[in-house]
């Protein structure tokens, strides 16, 4: 398990991974049962949501430091 670095739930890597549903033209929908990803610095990043994901990219040195 993965967890979002800004609100701190745990995220499943797995189920993100599989995209959950997807739109008639094929891009991903983000749920936050399913959460999302980011690859930032060749690292993926898991966030429960895009709300989640946003705050992270505004200042992702702050995120990074919190990596063990």
């Amino acid at each position: 398990m993965a967890k979002d670095l800004v609100c701190g739930k745990e995220i499943d890597e797995a189920a993100v991974k599989l995209g959950g549903s997807r739109t008639d033209q094929g891009v991903a929908v983000v749920g936050t049962e399913v959460g999302t990803r980011r690859l930032h610095n060749g690292r993926w990043y898991y966030f429960c949501s895009l709300q989640c994901r946003s705050v992270f990219m505004q200042t992702p040195e702050k995120y990074e430091q919190m990596v063990p």
